[in-house]
């Protein structure tokens, strides 16, 4: 009588199949991860370039009101001086006195333009410096909740690394038990084989 030894039984293929399983599914969440801190640092990018460009803009601010001002003071003196030139020489020339007071309106009315420009000027690096800010605010709020889904997210894939890696651990070794088993009855029916063996040649 003749034995051959039979291949292993499905299951153990179900179980590599399963083990296989779940290593792509463990390498599939790794990638996503990657992606999720490769947006991380493209958000913190973006933060660091408007926060730049904030900064530019303040200082473009700080230097439009510093000429507002400085252009204020020297139209003020400017007609001051016009003004007092205006009472010193009104007893002596009715003509000029008539000229200085149209250099004056003209210097007033110059004054009030300019200085209604840049006023103008200046509500515009107020409101520009005010969406920036509200740009800012945005970002570090977006930036803040994607933190926290990240974080969310990485608390979420450790647990399931941890499920997967003990469920690789327990098919590894129900694996390795069910060779124990084939094993083992491999070596019975040889055992046999031989008993079979003996009674046949000693019949």
């Amino acid at each position: 009588m003749q034995y051959e030894c039979s291949s292993p039984p499905p299951a153990v293929d179900d179980v590599e199949a399963h083990i296989q399983n779940l290593e792509n599914q463990l390498k599939q969440q790794s990638e996503e991860f990657s992606n999720s801190l490769a947006t991380i640092k493209k958000l913190e990018t973006q933060i660091r370039r408007l926060e730049e460009e904030l900064e530019k803009q303040a200082e473009g601010f700080e230097a439009d009101v510093d000429a507002v001002t400085r252009d204020k003071v020297e139209q003020e003196q400017t007609a001051i001086r016009a003004e007092e030139a205006l009472r010193n020489t009104r007893h002596k020339n009715a003509n000029t006195a008539e000229r200085l007071q149209e250099e004056f309106r003209r210097l007033s009315t110059q004054m009030a333009s300019t200085f209604d420009a840049n006023e103008k000027a200046a509500m515009r690096a107020l409101t520009k410096a005010s969406e920036l800010h509200a740009q800012k605010r945005l970002v570090e709020a977006m930036l803040h909740k994607v933190n926290e889904e990240l974080q969310s997210a990485k608390a979420e894939y450790e647990v399931k690394l941890n499920e997967l890696s003990n469920k690789i651990d327990m098919m590894t070794a129900q694996k390795q038990q069910m060779f124990l088993e084939i094993e083992d009855k491999s070596k019975q029916l040889e055992n046999q084989k031989t008993r079979e063996e003996q009674v046949f040649f000693f019949a």
